[in-house]
């Protein structure tokens, strides 16, 4: 077997269906050494979405706030192990809105998503937007589990 069908196998198997539907860009959230918070600015159009992933530690808090100049500019967010298009969000922006703060119990890589809703994809809108991520100890937590 070559070298390029054995990648293309494996890209086939680990790459979930719901990301090659779409285009998806994937980056991972980092945090400069002694911070708990940080914000990263970026550009969608259309069916295009970024999965902003974001290691926890579990028992920690999190703030998450999307500002955007489009109204149907939204985000959702995943439990470690759980992936867009196949599972179900433990907070969903559009039903929701675009702050969310609450506390994560399990630890590993959540997935914060977002996208444009598919009727401002559709018309082939852009979004110019900002998110805002502020992590904590339990201790420092607003009490509230996944933003309720």
């Amino acid at each position: 077997m070559t070298r390029a069908t054995l990648w293309t196998i494996v890209l086939v198997v680990v790459i979930p269906k719901s990301l090659l539907a779409q285009n998806t860009r994937i980056e991972r959230i980092t945090f400069a050494p002694e911070e708990t918070s940080t914000s990263v600015s970026s550009t969608i159009t259309g069916y295009d979405s970024v999965a902003y992933v974001l290691e926890t530690t579990g028992r920690q808090s999190v703030s998450i706030v999307l500002e955007s100049d489009n109204l149907g500019n939204y985000f959702n967010i995943f439990e470690p192990g759980k992936l867009p298009g196949e599972d179900y969000a433990i907070f969903i922006g559009s039903t929701e809105g675009n702050r969310f703060k609450g506390k994560l119990h399990t630890e590993g890589d959540y997935t914060v998503q977002v996208y444009l809703i598919r009727s401002a994809a559709r018309r082939g809108e852009t979004a110019h937007y900002t998110l805002e991520l502020s992590i904590s100890t339990d201790s420092e937590c607003c009490g509230r589990r996944y933003g309720q």
